[in-house]
């Protein structure tokens, strides 16, 4: 069995402010990033009343949103629109 010296005193590995700097930095780093998603859709109907069909349409769309994934639609210049939305969920499965 090897002897030495009797350990009397604990050094931590690195110093309060070098763990003090890490701490922060990991903080900053693990705070959740928001996804922003945008397709831009094109949306054409045939039917008489096709302004009202295409506005219900867009209602539908987005009341498919909520709190945490509000969907919002934008018109662009008729045919084209853009579908926005944004959430910190990157991964949604639901089944």
């Amino acid at each position: 069995m090897l002897k030495g010296p009797k350990v009397t005193e604990v050094v931590p590995a690195i110093s309060v402010d070098v763990k003090k700097l890490l701490v922060q930095d990991i903080k900053r780093r693990m705070i959740p990033q928001v996804m922003k998603i945008r397709a831009d859709i094109e949306m054409k109907c045939f039917e008489l009343d096709c302004v009202l069909h295409i506005m219900n349409a867009m209602r539908k769309a987005e009341a498919t949103g909520n709190k945490d994934c509000p969907v919002k639609i934008s018109l662009v210049g008729s045919p084209l629109y853009v579908l926005n939305t944004q959430t910190f969920d990157k991964c949604r499965n639901k089944e």
